[in-house]
């Protein structure tokens, strides 16, 4: 279906000008309203270049993207409206459209995230348990990135404006979980695409990161 629809070089540099391009527009004040209408359609498009790029399509690799994207948005619903997850966090509209008080693309964001950790993980060649721990803590460094970037436009926020430990314990402990899925259903864990989607989101919120400090 969407087996290597896309050329390789093509998917990477769309990948990276996707990302240059969103750095921009959020920095420029008058294109910044354009460009927040626009992060979800980002992700849904990032998600898609991963897809181009992946070869096996059997029913295992789908039943870990309906575990990772649904898993992970129910665990959100439960976490908004628990508080007793990740803390005290809602949505805003920055993501777009949702249930539940949590926006779809959240549910794709966890498959994308999962997805391209647990690739790069798969690379050490190590046993199951090693590599969900770096997967995990692949994903879990990258979120530290991600907190305030993601309050600055609108994608969450938090009460007070802090990120408690405690959402980094449980986004660590369920980032393991759903990975711990992904290395043990057998499916083709390869993707060149993985880690320059992983390296641009990461440069994407270490350069937002570091403008809010000037």
């Amino acid at each position: 279906m969407f087996t290597y629809s896309i050329p390789y070089r093509v998917a990477l540099y769309l990948v990276i000008a996707a990302h240059i391009a969103g750095f921009i527009g959020l920095q420029v004040i008058f294109l910044r309203p354009l460009f927040e209408l626009l992060i979800p359609f980002n992700l849904v498009f990032t998600a898609l270049l991963l897809f181009s790029q992946h070869r096996d399509w059997g029913i295992p690799f789908f039943v870990f993207t309906v575990l990772a994207t649904l898993g992970g948005f129910f665990l959100e619903v439960l976490g908004v409206h628990s508080k007793i997850i990740f803390g005290d966090y809602w949505y805003e509209y920055a993501l777009g459209a949702g249930l539940f008080g949590v926006p779809f693309t959240i549910g794709l964001n966890w498959w994308v995230l999962v997805y391209v950790c647990g690739i790069m993980a798969q690379k050490t060649g190590l046993p199951t348990l090693p590599k969900v721990l770096i997967g995990a803590s692949l994903m879990t460094f990258l979120d530290v990135w991600i907190e305030q970037v993601a309050m600055q436009y609108h994608f969450w926020d938090w009460a007070g404006k802090i990120v408690p430990l405690q959402n980094y314990v449980a986004w660590f402990i369920a980032s393991a979980c759903l990975l711990y899925a992904f290395f043990r259903l057998s499916f083709h864990k390869e993707n060149k695409l993985a880690v320059w989607v992983y390296g641009a989101q990461l440069a994407f919120f270490v350069a937002h990161n570091l403008m809010m400090l000037l």
